[in-house]
C-alpha cells in the first residue's frame, strides 16, 4: 500500500472507512469518481489544449527473456552498460551500509567520554528556543522546482484533490469566533469585513487540507514519477517535544548501555558453572547408560526373582563404592580442617608480660571485649565461650551435612525410585568415633585458647575505678564543694585527666592471641569517653563562664559608652548624666577592670586545653580594648556636663524672672475679680463671670506647673529653692470663686431644663440630690466669703433661687414617678378639678400653672400608690422572665430507648418559691389594677406544679418496672 492509500488513517476514522471501501472495490470495480485509471488517489492532469503534442515513445517488448542474451538495441544505445554500472553502485552502497551497521554495533573508543555524558538540564523556554532554531535551519534548505512542476502542484492544489477527501470546515469554530469577536456596533463595515474574512478562512482551510494531502502522497517516490514531478520539497514534519528540566531519558539510555557492556551474570558459561555441582550424579548415570552392555546379562527374561536379587546386589555394590568415595572426600576435608586447627593447640597462655611476637599464627576469629552495664567493672566477651565452641563445631558438622541425601544411581535410571527419600547414599554420622574424637579435639583447642583473653583483661584492673563510677562520684563531689574550688585546683585535675588519656591511648585496640583476635576497642573507647567527659565538664564550665562574663562585660561597656555619648536635652538628663559620669569614673570602671583580670585567667587556662572560634577571639580582643576607650568617653562626657550645666543655670534664672513678672499680673486680675459685685444677677452676667474665673483658674494652674518646674530644676542643680506661698493661697481663693460661679451657672441651666423642659424623661430623685447638694455648697460659700460682700451677695441670691425651686420637688416627684399611669392622672384630674392629659412635651411649669402645687398632699398619696403598684408589676414581670430560660432536660434511661425527665430539683424549688411570691402579691391591696393577670399567673404556676408532680410519679413507676424487667 502506498502512503497515498493510508493517509490520515490514524487521524480520521471516516477516511479510514472510505479507504477500506476503496480497497474492496479495487478487487472488483473501481469508481472513476474516486480513483484514477491506474488505481491511484490522484487522477492524471487533463491535457491542455495549447500543449504541444509529443511523439510517443515505442518500447520493444520482449516476450521471452533468455539468460546470457543481451538485446542488440541495449548494446547500441549504451543502456546495458549503464544498468551494469548502476548495479555495481548499488552493491557498493549495500556493502557500505553493512559495514556502517557493524561499526555502529561496536563500542566506540570515546564511548565513556561522550556517550555516557548526560545532557545539561534545560528549562522549557530554552528547549523551545533551541527547537525553533533547528526548525528555522531546516526550513532554510529549499529545493528548486521547475515551471512544469509548479503548474502540476498548482493544479492539484486547486482542482485535482476533491473536497470529499477531508472533513468540511467546522462551522462551530466560526460561530465561536464571532461570539468572542468585536461587537458589530464598535466597528464600521462590520458585516462587509466578516463576510470577506469568512471566505478567506474557508479558502485557507481548503488550501491547507489539500496541501497536507498532497505532501503526504508525494512522500511516495512512485507517485512523484507517476504524476511527473521532478523535484518536490519535503513536508515540514518537524515536531517539537519539550522534556522536563531533568533529562531522565538520557540517564535511562546511559544506564542501559552500562548494563549492556558490564553485566555478565547471565552469561551462558557462568550459568553452566553455577549448575555444575548438580552434574556429578547425572554423569554417573550417563556412564551406566554407555556401559549397559557390560551388565545386560543381569536382566534375563525368565526367573524374575533371581533377576531382582542380582540387580539389587549390583546396585548395592555401586552404592557402596560411591558411599566409600563420599566418606573418603568428607574425611579428607575434616582432616584438612583439623590440620589447620591443630596449629593452635598450644593455646595462648600469657606467663609474664604480653608482647606482639608472642603468638605468630593468624587468628581464626575475632573475640570482642565489651562492658555490658555502665558503672560496672565486669568485662564480658562476645561471642561467649559456648558460642565460640558452637561456631568451631559447626564447621565439621556442615562438612558432613553437605553430602547428606545424595541420591543413589537408581533414582536417575529408574522412574520407579525417582524421589524416594530412602534411596540415598550412606554418609558419615556425627556419632562415629573418629568424628567424636575430632570434635573433642576442637573443644580442647578452644579451651586452651580461652585463657589468654581472660589473662589480658586483668591488665585493665588499674582502670576499674573509671568503669565503676568511683572517679565520677569523686569528681562530682569536688565540683559541688563549698566554697567552690580555685582555678589552680581545676588545673591539677585537668593535667591528671590529660595524662590518664595518654595512658589509655597507648592501650592496643586489637590483640592477636593465637586462635582468636581479642578486640578491646570498645573498652578503650569507654575509658576514653569517661575521661574526656570529666575533662570536658571542667572545660565546658569555664568556657561558658568565660563567654557569659565576656558578653556581660562587653554589654556593660557598650551601655556605658552609649550613655556617656548622649546629649542631655533636659535638666533631669543633665543631672543624671553627671551622676552617671561620677559613678562610672569612681566605681564602675574599676569593677569591670577587675572582672577583666579574672576573665583573663580563665582564658589563659582554657587556651592550653581547648580552641576558641573566631567570634570568641574577636569578642575577647574587643573587650580588652574597651577600658582605654571608655576613659576617653568619661573625660568627654564630664566636660560636656560642665558646659551644659552653666547654660542651664543661666536659662533657669531668665525663666524665673519672666515667671515672677507674669505671676504679678495674675494676682492683679484676681484682686479685680474679688471686687466684682453685679447690681442685677442676670444670665449674661453669670456666663461672663464664669468664663472669666475659668480663664483665671487655668492661668493659676499653669503658674503652679511652672513654679513646680522651676523648683524641681533648682533642686537638681543644687540651687536654693524659691517658695511661692502667695501663689498657693491665691489658687485656694480662686477655687472658691470658681465653685460659686459654676454653681450659679449650672443651676441656671438646670432650672431651664427642669422647669420649662418636658418632665417625661426626668429623674426626680437625682434632681432632688442635685438641688440639696447645691443648697449646701451655697450655704458654705456664703459663710466663707464674708470678706467679699459682692460674692457673698451672689451666693445668697442663688441660694434663694434654689429655695424657691425646692417647693416644686413634691410635684416633680409625683409626675415623674415611673409607676404613674392614665388611671392615676384621672384621680389627679378629679382632685384638681381640671382634666389632665400630659404628653411627652408637658412641662413642670404647666403643672404649676394649673395649680398642682396646692394639692401636694393628695399628689404624694397618689405617688405612693403608683410606686407600690409599679413594684408589684415589676416583680410579676421579673418572675415571667425567669421562666424564659428554663428548659426541661430529657435523658435516655439506660438501654430502654425511652427518655425521662431529669434534673428537676432546681425547677421544683424555683416553682415553689414563685408560687409563694405570687400568693403574697395576690394578697396585697395594690394588686387591683392587674389582679386578673396575677390570678392567671398564680393558677398557671399551681397547674404546672401538679403536672410536674404527676410526671415525677410516672418516671418513678417507669424506672421501677424497667429495673425489674432488666433484672
Amino acid at each position: 500500500m502506498h502512503p497515498s492509500m493510508s493517509i490520515g488513517r490514524n487521524y480520521r476514522l471516516k477516511l479510514d472507512k472510505k479507504l477500506r471501501e476503496i480497497n474492496k472495490l479495487r478487487e472488483t470495480t473501481i469508481s472513476n469518481k474516486i480513483l484514477g485509471e491506474d488505481h491511484h488517489l490522484l487522477k492524471y492532469r487533463p491535457c491542455q489544449k495549447n500543449e504541444s503534442k509529443k511523439p510517443l515513445k515505442t518500447a520493444t517488448t520482449n516476450d521471452h527473456q533468455y539468460t546470457g542474451v543481451v538485446p542488440l538495441a541495449d548494446l547500441l544505445s549504451g543502456k546495458y552498460h549503464r544498468d551494469k554500472a548502476e548495479q555495481r553502485e548499488q552493491k557498493l552502497m549495500a556493502k557500505k551500509i553493512k559495514n556502517n551497521m557493524i561499526k555502529a554495533a561496536e563500542l566506540p573508543t570515546n564511548y565513556i567520554g561522550s556517550s555516557l555524558q548526560a545532557c545539561i538540564a534545560m528549562s522549557p523556554d530554552e528547549q523551545l528556543n533551541k527547537l525553533k532554531n533547528m526548525r528555522r535551519k531546516q526550513n532554510c534548505v529549499e529545493i528548486a522546482t521547475c515551471k512544469e512542476d509548479n503548474e502540476i502542484i498548482k493544479y492539484y492544489l486547486n482542482e485535482g484533490i476533491s473536497s470529499e477527501f477531508y472533513d468540511p470546515f467546522p462551522e462551530h469554530v466560526l460561530e465561536k469566533i464571532k461570539k468572542n469577536g468585536v461587537k458589530p456596533n464598535l466597528l464600521k463595515k462590520y458585516y462587509f469585513l466578516t463576510t470577506f474574512m469568512e471566505n478567506e478562512i474557508r479558502h485557507n482551510y481548503d488550501t491547507t487540507c489539500k496541501k497536507i494531502i498532497l505532501d503526504y502522497i508525494l512522500m511516495d517516490p512512485d507517485e512523484l514519477k507517476r504524476i511527473g514531478i521532478t523535484n518536490y520539497y519535503k513536508p515540514d514534519d518537524f515536531s517539537m517535544y519539550i522534556r522536563g528540566p531533568i533529562p531522565w531519558h538520557q540517564t535511562a539510555i546511559i544506564q542501559r548501555d552500562q548494563l549492556k557492556h558490564n553485566l555478565y551474570i547471565f552469561n551462558e558459561t557462568i550459568l553452566m558453572l553455577n549448575n555444575i555441582w548438580k552434574k556429578w550424579i547425572v554423569e554417573c548415570a550417563e556412564l551406566f547408560l554407555k556401559t549397559k552392555d557390560s551388565y545386560r546379562d543381569l536382566f534375563p527374561m525368565h526367573n524374575m526373582n533371581v533377576t531382582k536379587y542380582r540387580i539389587q546386589k549390583f546396585f548395592d555394590c555401586i552404592a557402596t563404592i560411591m558411599s566409600r568415595q563420599l566418606r573418603q572426600i568428607v574425611f579428607k576435608s575434616l582432616k584438612h580442617f583439623m590440620k589447620k586447627l591443630l596449629e593452635y593447640k598450644n593455646g595462648n597462655v600469657i606467663d609474664s608480660e604480653f608482647n606482639d611476637k608472642l603468638f605468630i599464627n593468624l587468628p581464626f576469629f575475632i573475640l570482642r571485649a565489651v562492658v555490658p552495664n555502665p558503672n560496672s567493672i565486669q568485662i564480658s566477651f562476645e561471642p561467649t565461650y559456648e558460642e565460640c565452641l558452637n561456631l568451631l563445631l559447626s564447621i565439621p558438622r556442615k562438612i558432613i551435612k553437605t553430602v547428606e541425601d545424595i541420591p543413589r544411581i537408581e533414582q536417575l535410571l529408574m522412574k520407579k525410585f525417582n524421589g524416594d527419600s530412602t534411596m540415598v547414599l550412606s554418609n558419615i554420622h556425627e556419632s562415629e568415633n573418629d568424628v567424636q574424637h575430632m570434635l573433642f579435639e576442637v573443644s580442647k583447642i578452644l579451651e586452651n585458647n580461652f585463657q589468654g583473653p581472660e589473662t589480658y583483661i586483668t591488665y585493665y584492673k588499674p582502670y576499674y575505678y573509671l568503669l565503676n563510677g568511683t572517679e565520677t562520684k569523686i569528681f562530682n563531689k569536688f565540683f559541688s564543694s563549698d566554697p567552690f574550688p580555685m582555678l589552680s585546683e581545676f588545673h591539677e585535675w585537668i593535667i591528671k585527666y590529660v595524662n590518664l588519656n595518654k595512658d589509655i591511648l597507648k592501650l592496643k585496640d586489637q590483640v592477636e592471641l593465637n586462635l582468636m583476635k581479642l578486640d578491646v576497642s570498645e573498652v578503650n573507647t569507654c575509658l576514653k569517653n569517661i575521661v574526656m567527659s570529666l575533662k570536658n565538664t571542667i572545660l565546658d564550665y569555664f568556657m561558658n563562664l568565660t563567654q557569659q562574663n565576656i558578653s556581660g562585660i562587653n554589654n556593660g561597656f557598650e551601655i556605658m559608652s552609649t550613655k556617656l555619648s548622649e546629649i542631655p536635652d533636659t535638666t533631669e538628663d543633665l543631672v543624671e548624666l553627671g551622676n552617671y559620669v561620677t559613678i562610672s569614673r569612681d566605681s564602675t570602671l574599676s569593677k569591670m577592670k577587675a572582672q577583666l583580670l579574672a576573665v583573663g585567667e580563665y582564658i589563659m587556662f582554657l587556651f592550653d586545653y581547648t580552641l576558641f572560634n573566631i567570634n570568641d577571639i574577636n569578642l575577647q580582643s574587643r573587650v580588652y580594648r574597651w577600658p582605654q576607650e571608655v576613659e576617653q568617653f568619661i573625660e568627654l562626657a564630664s566636660n560636656r556636663v560642665i558646659q551644659k550645666k552653666a547654660v542651664v543655670e543661666s536659662q533657669l534664672k531668665s525663666k524665673k524672672a519672666e515667671f515672677e513678672i507674669g505671676l504679678k499680673s495674675h494676682f492683679k486680675l484676681l484682686d479685680n475679680f474679688k471686687k466684682k459685685d453685679p447690681p442685677i444677677l442676670t444670665s449674661d452676667e453669670i456666663i461672663t463671670a464664669t468664663e472669666e474665673i475659668e480663664r483665671l483658674t487655668n492661668l493659676f494652674k499653669e503658674d503652679i506647673a511652672a513654679a513646680k518646674s522651676i523648683n524641681h530644676n533648682q533642686k537638681l542643680l543644687d540651687i536654693e529653692v524659691t517658695p511661692y506661698t502667695q501663689l498657693y493661697s491665691m489658687v485656694a481663693t480662686s477655687e472658691q470663686f470658681d465653685h460659686l460661679w459654676h454653681i450659679a451657672y449650672d443651676f441656671q441651666n438646670y432650672y431651664e431644663t427642669w422647669f420649662n423642659g418636658p418632665f417625661h424623661d426626668l429623674n426626680a430623685r437625682e434632681i432632688k440630690d442635685i438641688v440639696d447638694n447645691m443648697w449646701k455648697n451655697l450655704y458654705k460659700l456664703a459663710r466663707t466669703l464674708q470678706d467679699y460682700p459682692g460674692s457673698k451677695r451672689v451666693a445668697e441670691i442663688v441660694r434663694g433661687q434654689v429655695d424657691d425651686f425646692k417647693k416644686y420637688l413634691p410635684v416633680l416627684d409625683t409626675i415623674c414617678n415611673p409607676g404613674i399611669h392614665e388611671r392615676h392622672w384621672v384621680e389627679i384630674s378629679k382632685s384638681v378639678g381640671v382634666d389632665l392629659h400630659p404628653d411627652d412635651s408637658s412641662t413642670l411649669s404647666q403643672m404649676v400653672d394649673i395649680g398642682l402645687l396646692n394639692y401636694s398632699e393628695k399628689l404624694e398619696e397618689i405617688g405612693v400608690i403608683a410606686s407600690r403598684e409599679y413594684s408589684l408589676e415589676q416583680n410579676l414581670k421579673k418572675m415571667k422572665e425567669e421562666w424564659l430560660t428554663i428548659e426541661f432536660e430529657c435523658s435516655p434511661y439506660r438501654e430502654s430507648g425511652i427518655s425521662i425527665l431529669t434534673a428537676l430539683d432546681d425547677i421544683q424549688v424555683m416553682l415553689d418559691d414563685h408560687i409563694l411570691k405570687a400568693q403574697t402579691m395576690h394578697g396585697s391591696v395594690y394588686i387591683k389594677p392587674f389582679e386578673e393577670e396575677m390570678d392567671t399567673w398564680e393558677k398557671k404556676l399551681i397547674l404546672m406544679k401538679e403536672i410536674l408532680e404527676l410526671w415525677i410519679s410516672v418516671n418513678m413507676l417507669f424506672t421501677y418496672h424497667s429495673y425489674i424487667k432488666l433484672n
